[in-house]
């Protein structure tokens, strides 16, 4: 890696470091591969502010459980205890707040008081959160990687910037070859067939909530998911979302 990936300006702006230095970031899905890595290089590269963990109980553990058991066992943390020993704790203590949430709830089942709270001073909102099965029961694809990505994008909407990093995947550009650009035309689907984002969501969950079995289900939105041009359930959802998010207004 380059200097400037650690934190060090290249001379064309501002560095990582100085850019992040004292803010408060809030963050979804760092339970998750990709979620818990960064919040790992973050706490030992950066000296950010605050961390607020946006996290869903689940089973018999709550958020603050769920943090700990990342935090205690994850390899990702190996060099933090390697560098700071017993002083990890006292990072964590410092730099890490825990929030009960479930992000399929509107304002991800926060009370409004509390959202607003939260979000008085946050800088940016950057959410991980998803449901990476390809094929899964499509309505919980949708809960997680559509409605999740919008509820997390209402919080960012609270705070001073309305700053909001969307972590999405490579998959979602479709059933393509060659160079891809990174970019979204809302509307466009990756094989260039128009849709309009809105309706397919609608058009997507009246026709999940008609099919009584779960097969049937995962056939019908496999079928919208091709004829747009992406390959699963994953895609479809991800793809959706970033176009529900680009139109958002």
């Amino acid at each position: 890696s380059n200097g400037h990936a650690n934190g060090h300006s290249n001379g064309h702006g501002p560095s990582i470091a100085d850019t992040f230095e004292g803010k408060h970031l809030v963050a979804t899905g760092v339970t998750g591969f990709l979620g818990k890595v960064w919040l790992a290089m973050t706490l030992d590269r950066l000296d950010v502010g605050r961390i607020t963990l946006v996290i869903r109980g689940k089973k018999a553990l709550s958020a603050e459980e769920r943090f700990q058991q990342i935090f205690e066992a994850s390899p990702v943390f190996r060099p933090l205890r390697e560098r700071l020993g017993q002083g990890l704790r006292d990072l964590v203590d410092e730099k890490v707040r825990v929030v009960e949430a479930q992000l399929t709830e509107p304002m991800c089942g926060l009370d409004p008081a509390s959202a607003k709270a939260m979000m008085r001073d946050a800088d940016a909102v950057v959410h991980f959160a998803g449901l990476t099965d390809f094929e899964p029961d499509p309505q919980w694809a949708i809960d997680a990687n559509i409605h999740g990505a919008r509820h997390a994008a209402d919080l960012a909407a609270l705070s001073p910037s309305g700053r909001y990093v969307h972590v999405s995947t490579t998959f979602v550009a479709g059933n393509r070859r060659g160079r891809i650009d990174e970019s979204v035309t809302p509307g466009v689907g990756p094989t260039g067939v128009v849709f309009d984002p809105e309706k397919e969501l609608a058009d997507l969950e009246a026709g999940i909530a008609a099919l009584p079995t779960k097969k049937e289900r995962i056939d019908f939105a496999m079928e919208r998911a091709n004829a747009l041009g992406w390959p699963n359930i994953y895609t479809l959802t991800k793809g959706l979302s970033e176009h529900l998010l680009e139109t958002r207004d």
